[in-house]
């Protein structure tokens, strides 16, 4: 299991919850792994998001940016600066900046790495916000620059997956 392999917010499912909880209980407890931990701390949230528990989902998001900050792993800070966007996209148009924060540090990061994968998935994230705030050019468009920067790295999977999405 991989965070974050659909499409958009909430990628990872609830169902995936307890597997979640127990890898990363082992990692802390054997301490093997953690240089991840913050990645997995964010596909937790996301999995807590997906299940509607936003209180918990806020609590491990930042955890998540915590870990990430201490630890040092800029691909890792991306996720969870995605995670906690995505918990933020559900407390409304009040938490634009915070969000937006978020996803300019996570795109900061994709820039000074080279991490590009990540990139058309922080469009999508933006496409949320982009709704969010009825910005509709901003909500068609990142799907189509996603679809774009998916296929310029050679991931047919993912070009799928928009089409099907802008399809239908």
């Amino acid at each position: 299991m991989h965070g974050n392999d659909a499409i958009g917010p909430t990628a990872i499912a609830p169902r995936d919850l307890e597997s979640l909880e127990h890898a990363l209980a082992i990692a802390r407890e054997r301490r093997t792994a953690l240089e991840s931990e913050a990645r997995y701390v964010s596909w937790l949230a996301e999995a807590c998001l997906g299940a509607g528990d936003l209180t918990r989902a806020r609590a491990l998001a930042e955890e998540s940016v915590a870990l990430g900050r201490r630890i040092g792993m800029p691909t890792d800070l991306v996720y969870a600066q995605r995670a906690l966007a995505l918990l933020l996209i559900q407390e409304g148009v009040a938490a634009g900046p915070a969000i937006h924060a978020a996803l300019d540090d996570a795109e900061r990061l994709i820039a000074e790495t080279g991490a590009t994968s990540l990139a058309p998935l922080v469009l999508f994230d933006r496409a949320e916000l982009a709704r969010l705030v009825g910005d509709s050019g901003a909500r068609e468009g990142a799907p189509r620059e996603a679809k774009k920067l998916f296929t310029e790295i050679g991931a047919p999977a993912r070009v799928q997956q928009i089409e099907m999405l802008l399809a239908g």
